[in-house]
């Protein structure tokens, strides 16, 4: 009960403080697949379909956990991933006259984590299905993969650090159309250790186009955004026979604003797979998530984003990953 009303509380001051309006309500939250066999690679979190003006900087700070539970096999091949991955990166950007130039530094760790119970409760909530969790012991730590009888991949110890470092650039494409469109992209370097799932051992690239409609085109309190583009993989040392090397990758959102300070935010985000030559549904298929979440603008140059994703395609992503994010401007 003293929980439940507590979280009243914060919704109430996220809902009603009379603040500000935020120009770029329309951003998508800042997050991308966690699986720990894809955020090993550069699939990038999609960014707004505006760049940072002549001289303005912004820099972000962004938690997320991810709790994953599956356990999959054939006659030749089998999975368990059974843990928790926890991401937090800095995030700096700097705007020039047309192109916005910026860098990413993550920090990563794997183990069993604490997030099984609520997972089960969430699920139970949702109706959504457990595929096994209340039998397993909560916060155990397992990352694994075997294929003909030979263990091809394997994590069993806690790990912790830096990931895979991204250098960041964007491009405006028009700042007087109906729609706002930016030219994206990301590089990958590696940075982080492959052994220990906090990197690929490779560099990656990724370029994508930002869309959302600009200030005048939008509806008073509903707007929408979209993105696609596509990732060039470089030869990685995880299971490196059946990475693939190109990744197409997009999504949509809609973002609802009843009041200034507050935007409710709801996207689907879909990828192709990252391998090949396998049959198990988390290597082998498109993966989607749909994630539902908000942001709350402190003030015009600060905000949080709040954020839930789900595996809305099973097994191809984290079945909840938690995003905490807070982005100020200067």
């Amino acid at each position: 009960m003293l929980l439940a009303a507590r979280w009243r509380t914060v919704a109430l001051f996220f809902l009603l403080a009379p603040l500000p309006l935020y120009a770029d309500w329309l951003d998508p939250l800042p997050t991308f697949n966690q699986s720990p066999l894809v955020q090993i690679y550069g699939l990038p979190a999609p960014d707004a379909a505006r760049v940072l003006g002549y001289g303005k900087w912004s820099t972000r700070v962004s938690f997320e956990a991810a709790n994953n539970f599956l356990s999959v096999a054939n006659n030749s091949e089998s999975l368990e991933l059974d843990g928790e991955t926890h991401r937090t990166a800095v995030t700096i950007k700097f705007g020039t006259r047309t192109t916005e130039w910026g860098i990413e530094i993550p920090y990563l760790s794997h183990s069993g984590g604490s997030l099984d119970s609520f997972v089960v409760n969430w699920h139970d909530a949702f109706g959504l299905p457990q595929s096994g969790r209340q039998e397993a012991p909560f916060d155990q730590f397992r990352f694994s993969y075997t294929r003909n009888g030979v263990e091809r991949l394997r994590v069993t110890d806690a790990t912790s650090g830096i990931g895979d470092v991204r250098l960041l650039a964007g491009w405006r494409h028009s700042a007087d159309t109906a729609i706002d469109v930016a030219l994206r992209a990301s590089l990958k370097l590696p940075t982080g250790d492959a052994a220990q799932l906090h990197g690929s051992s490779a560099a990656d690239l990724g370029l994508w186009l930002s869309a959302a409609c600009a200030s005048g085109s939008c509806w008073e309190t509903v707007g929408w955004n979209a993105h696609a583009g596509a990732l060039w993989l470089g030869r990685g040392d995880v299971l490196p026979d059946m990475q693939r090397r190109f990744v197409a990758f997009g999504g949509a959102g809609l973002a609802y604003r009843p009041w200034q300070p507050t935007v409710f935010k709801a996207e689907l985000r879909a990828h192709s797979s990252f391998y090949g030559d396998s049959d198990l549904k988390p290597l082998g298929v498109t993966g989607i998530q749909f994630i539902l979440g908000g942001t709350w603008n402190v003030d015009k140059d600060i905000a949080v984003d709040i954020g839930v994703t789900e595996d809305i395609r099973t097994k191809t992503a984290p079945d909840v990953s938690l995003l905490v994010s807070v982005r100020a401007n200067f």
